[in-house]
Protein backbone atom coordinates (compact mmCIF):
# COMPACT_ATOMS: atom_id res chain seq x y z
CA UNK A 1 0.00 0.00 0.00
CA UNK A 2 1.67 3.24 -0.73
CA UNK A 3 2.06 6.44 1.07
CA UNK A 4 -0.16 9.19 0.05
CA UNK A 5 -0.34 12.80 0.99
CA UNK A 6 -1.89 16.54 -0.22
CA UNK A 7 0.38 19.01 -1.37
CA UNK A 8 -0.83 22.32 -1.97
CA UNK A 9 -3.82 21.03 -2.62
CA UNK A 10 -2.65 17.81 -5.24
CA UNK A 11 -2.60 13.90 -4.18
CA UNK A 12 0.67 12.97 -4.32
CA UNK A 13 2.63 9.18 -3.48
CA UNK A 14 5.09 9.65 -1.09
CA UNK A 15 8.29 8.34 -1.64
CA UNK A 16 11.63 8.02 0.25
CA UNK A 17 13.14 10.88 0.15
CA UNK A 18 15.96 11.12 -3.02
CA UNK A 19 18.35 13.91 -4.89
CA UNK A 20 16.86 16.13 -7.23
CA UNK A 21 18.33 15.88 -10.68
CA UNK A 22 18.20 17.30 -14.19
CA UNK A 23 16.66 13.97 -15.53
CA UNK A 24 14.44 13.28 -12.43
CA UNK A 25 11.30 12.21 -13.25
CA UNK A 26 8.76 15.34 -13.49
CA UNK A 27 6.26 16.83 -12.27
CA UNK A 28 7.14 15.89 -8.50
CA UNK A 29 7.11 17.70 -5.08
CA UNK A 30 10.09 18.61 -3.80
CA UNK A 31 11.60 20.11 -0.83
CA UNK A 32 14.96 21.58 0.94
CA UNK A 33 17.05 18.35 2.17
CA UNK A 34 16.84 18.93 5.97
CA UNK A 35 18.88 15.96 7.06
CA UNK A 36 22.39 15.55 9.40
CA UNK A 37 24.09 15.45 5.87
CA UNK A 38 26.67 18.59 4.58
CA UNK A 39 23.94 19.57 2.48
CA UNK A 40 21.20 19.53 4.86
CA UNK A 41 23.12 21.70 7.33
CA UNK A 42 23.56 24.04 4.57
CA UNK A 43 20.27 24.46 4.29
CA UNK A 44 19.73 25.24 7.95
CA UNK A 45 22.71 27.30 8.04
CA UNK A 46 21.60 28.91 4.34
CA UNK A 47 17.99 28.36 3.76
CA UNK A 48 16.75 27.75 7.17
CA UNK A 49 13.30 30.15 5.59
CA UNK A 50 12.81 27.69 3.21
CA UNK A 51 12.91 25.03 4.84
CA UNK A 52 9.26 24.51 5.86
CA UNK A 53 7.96 24.74 1.74
CA UNK A 54 7.14 22.11 0.00
CA UNK A 55 6.94 22.80 -3.98
CA UNK A 56 5.64 20.47 -6.90
CA UNK A 57 7.76 21.25 -9.96
CA UNK A 58 7.14 20.25 -13.76
CA UNK A 59 11.15 20.13 -14.92
CA UNK A 60 14.36 21.60 -14.10
CA UNK A 61 14.93 23.28 -17.03
CA UNK A 62 16.31 26.64 -17.81
CA UNK A 63 12.78 28.84 -17.82
CA UNK A 64 11.84 31.90 -19.62
CA UNK A 65 12.53 33.84 -16.42
CA UNK A 66 16.55 33.20 -17.16
CA UNK A 67 16.71 31.04 -13.97
CA UNK A 68 20.46 29.60 -14.60
CA UNK A 69 20.63 25.93 -15.19
CA UNK A 70 21.12 23.52 -12.35
CA UNK A 71 18.87 25.86 -10.18
CA UNK A 72 15.60 25.67 -9.20
CA UNK A 73 12.99 27.61 -11.62
CA UNK A 74 10.29 29.70 -11.03
CA UNK A 75 7.75 28.84 -8.42
CA UNK A 76 6.09 29.88 -5.00
CA UNK A 77 8.98 29.71 -2.43
CA UNK A 78 11.85 27.44 -3.88
CA UNK A 79 12.92 29.73 -7.07
CA UNK A 80 16.53 29.60 -8.05
CA UNK A 81 18.12 27.27 -5.05
CA UNK A 82 20.34 24.83 -6.03
CA UNK A 83 18.54 21.55 -7.05
CA UNK A 84 21.42 19.79 -5.29
CA UNK A 85 20.32 20.72 -2.35
CA UNK A 86 16.87 19.52 -2.92
CA UNK A 87 15.24 16.06 -2.68
CA UNK A 88 11.90 14.61 -4.21
CA UNK A 89 10.06 13.40 -1.65
CA UNK A 90 6.84 12.23 -4.27
CA UNK A 91 5.16 12.52 -7.44
CA UNK A 92 1.60 13.79 -8.05
CA UNK A 93 -1.13 11.11 -8.69
CA UNK A 94 -1.49 10.17 -12.55
CA UNK A 95 -4.82 11.89 -12.93
CA UNK A 96 -3.24 15.05 -11.60
CA UNK A 97 -0.34 15.13 -14.03
CA UNK A 98 -1.72 16.53 -17.07
CA UNK A 99 -3.44 19.21 -15.39
CA UNK A 100 -0.19 20.00 -13.98
CA UNK A 101 1.60 19.92 -16.73
CA UNK A 102 -0.68 22.48 -18.70
CA UNK A 103 0.06 25.15 -16.40
CA UNK A 104 3.59 26.78 -16.36
CA UNK A 105 4.93 25.61 -13.55
CA UNK A 106 2.83 23.62 -11.77
CA UNK A 107 1.00 24.54 -7.85
CA UNK A 108 2.25 26.61 -5.19
CA UNK A 109 1.85 26.52 -1.79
Amino acid sequence: MSNFEIINGVRCRMVEPEQLQKDSKFPCAVRPINDKSKKGSYNRWTNRHLLKYIEIINSTAKMADGTPDGYMPYCDHLGGINIEVVEIIGYPEAEMVQELVETPQGGGE
